[in-house]
């Protein structure tokens, strides 16, 4: 390549022998910022200002406004951040354009992260002993952008051209004129490395430099879901795209980041905050659907909380329960909703209750197949007087049970003088319930949705929200959510005590396995993992996350209006509800024209009905709103029948 050349990639690069000097830019080369545009930093130091109480309403549009008037009031040379901010005095306080500036600044600092690729390449031409220098056009000076770079562990080079320090820039090409100047780098043997396609590439060679151009890390391609252009979309992607262990060329690892990643960092930043503005300092998380949450709050590394593990599930706390409520009233108010279908045989009740078989004076006029209606056994004296039956036969096993449980508290660590919080996917906070009921002990309960029907807690919030709307709006996802939140081990079927005092743990083997729906899973659930650890490393987006609602969240919309390409990553999987179903397993269409019965049947057992519709039609329609419509319907129906209308 001739002198004064450009090439378009690294890897095009010739041997480094021929140049003894390398210099970098800096932004989007060596380093980037962890949202989607550059200027969205100041949409996050709005955010951050408003929580901390400053009056910086605008400053985002103020922001951009100041330092374009500030280059065309002083077109030709560079500017400084300080002058940008004497333009802001336009709409603030001088003592609040102070502190914005610092935000700017602490929030720079806190949102940069190193370009993996270009970093290495840096390290590769110091170990090789060429002269690196940084050059960069920006407003910063050299000693904020110095602190910038060594967060990124860019350090050892021999000198750092800032355009800001110089009042010269690259986009005209003076900087590389001063940088020759003050360093007697001879031009022939000098190259340089940055995005710009002008001021990095085409500026450079003018001026007899080999430049080298790479790819800023700013093309956010797709998405799974339903992207548009705000703030918090920009940074969803933004975050995963920029994420360097997330392999996006794995289908599945990249749904988890996408789709399951936002969702699960935005329920760890909103339940820090709760903690720290209702003084929680002990929580629980619940097993297994908490699993993956309790990885995210470790991760937070938010000080001063005590946060395990819970081994629990509805099905062992059904024992314990029995030894702490003396009526069926008692006990349907606390588990009944949640635990038992709208038809259930006796024999599923009594399995609930880990009972094989019990004497014909205990059963009385049932069999183990009788078949009850959940609404009519509420208000039945025959079911009543059964339970009674059935609690006094298991009355002694209960006692020991639930002692079992307190001594499975005591080896968490859990004092119940002081508020003790729990953690679940939701939703109806039954476990929240019945652990008030048997250690008559308030407790604060943080669900990823809430759905507030009979119980009434003093202390139970949703952070997908608690409302009628939300409650049905997320109903139609909630089996996407526990599918992949669930922990891979098995379920808890029973505390027992042991003969030494210890708890003893009864498990029910994990129903994934082995196979290839484990292994789907487990790249969705890597995927979500790693994205959420990376969230974790900037708090400031904590603030982003928590101005989304719930038509914002990726996972929501990605249930509602899924794509045809998302429905076929859940094609095959199965989900435990009251049996095993699948997700989306439609059959061929021509199939359905022969048996319209079996569309109807496939259709009402369906775990995931947008995403069977989807992939039977093979077309990306929104039946989101066709199943809105034929619920409300329903609940009409419903509710002119109860009333006799």
């Amino acid at each position: 390549m001739s002198k004064g050349g450009i090439y378009h990639s690294l890897a095009q690069l010739p041997d480094l022998d021929r140049f003894t000097a390398v210099s970098f830019d800096c932004w989007d080369t060596l380093v980037t910022r962890a949202v989607g545009r550059p200027h969205d930093v100041f949409a996050v130091v709005e955010l951050a200002a408003r929580e901390q109480g400053l009056a910086a309403q605008g400053f985002a549009s103020h922001r951009v406004q100041a330092e374009r008037r500030t280059r065309r009031a002083h077109r030709g040379r560079e500017i400084t951040l300080a002058e940008i901010y004497t333009e802001l005095a336009r709409w603030y306080a001088p003592e609040t354009c102070e502190a914005l500036r610092q935000l700017e600044l602490d929030t720079e600092y806190e949102l940069v992260l190193p370009c993996k690729e270009v970093v290495k390449f840096f390290r590769h031409c110091l170990q090789a002993g060429k002269r690196v220098f940084i050059i960069s056009d920006m407003y910063l000076s050299a000693q904020e952008t110095v602190r910038l770079l060594a967060k990124c562990g860019v350090t050892g080079y021999e000198a750092i051209f800032v355009s800001a320090d110089y009042g010269v820039t690259k986009w005209r090409g003076e900087l590389y004129d001063t940088v020759a100047a003050q360093t007697g780098l001879k031009l022939q043997s000098w190259i340089h490395v940055g995005d710009n396609p002008r001021s990095d590439g085409q500026r450079a060679a003018e001026h007899g430099l080999q430049a080298c151009l790479v790819s800023p890390p700013q093309a956010l391609g797709d998405s799974l879901f339903h992207a548009g252009s705000s703030l918090f979309d920009r940074t969803v992607l933004s975050l995963v795209h920029k994420c360097p262990d997330i392999d996006m060329d794995q289908p599945l690892e990249r749904l988890g980041a996408e789709v399951y990643g936002p969702t699960l960092q935005g329920f760890t930043f909103w339940l820090q905050a709760r903690l720290e503005r209702d003084g929680v300092r002990q929580v629980l998380f619940c097993a297994r659907d908490a699993y993956y949450m309790q990885l995210a709050f470790q991760q937070s590394h938010m000080q001063g909380v005590k946060a395990r593990y819970f081994l629990v599930s509805r099905k062992s706390l059904m024992r314990p329960l029995l030894a702490s409520v003396h009526s069926f009233a008692e006990y349907k108010q606390i588990m009944w909703l949640n635990c038992v279908p709208r038809r259930f045989t006796i024999r599923f009740f009594l399995d609930l209750l880990q009972i094989d078989n019990l004497p014909a004076e205990v059963m009385g006029e049932y069999t183990y197949d009788t078949v009850l209606q959940r609404s009519a056994v509420t208000d039945d004296g025959a079911f009543a007087a059964f339970f009674m039956r059935v609690r006094q036969c298991l009355l002694a096993d209960s006692i020991a049970d639930r002692e079992a449980l307190f001594v499975y508290m005591r080896s968490l660590g859990i004092d119940w003088s002081r508020p003790v919080a729990l953690v679940d996917l939701g939703w109806y906070g039954s476990t929240q319930a019945v652990l008030e009921k048997i250690f008559s002990h308030p407790v604060w309960g943080y669900y990823m949705g809430f759905f507030d029907t009979t119980l009434h807690f003093q202390h139970a919030v949703g952070y997908l929200g608690s409302s009628w709307q939300d409650t049905k709006r997320v109903s139609m996802n909630t089996s996407l959510l526990e599918l992949v939140f669930s922990a891979p081990h098995g379920t808890l079927l029973r505390y027992q005590l042991q003969e030494n005092g210890r708890c003893r743990m009864h498990m029910q083997a994990y129903e994934h396995a082995a196979g290839d729906e484990q292994a789907r899973l487990e790249a969705i659930r890597r995927g979500m993992v790693r994205a959420a650890a990376f969230t974790a490393r900037f708090p400031v987006l904590r603030y982003v996350f928590q101005q989304a609602g719930l038509r914002e969240n990726p996972l929501m919309r990605f249930g509602w209006h899924p794509s045809y390409r998302g429905t076929q990553y859940f094609q095959g999987i199965t989900f435990e509800d009251n049996g095993k179903k699948y997700f989306c397993a439609a059959r061929p269409i021509t199939y359905y024209l022969m048996h319209p019965v079996a569309f109807a049947h496939d259709c009402r057992n369906t775990i995931w009905r947008a995403g069977f519709l989807v992939s039977l039609f093979h077309v990306d329609l929104s039946f989101y709103y066709v199943i809105r419509i034929l619920q409300l319907l329903k609940f009409y129906l419903q509710d002119r029948r109860r009333l006799g209308i």
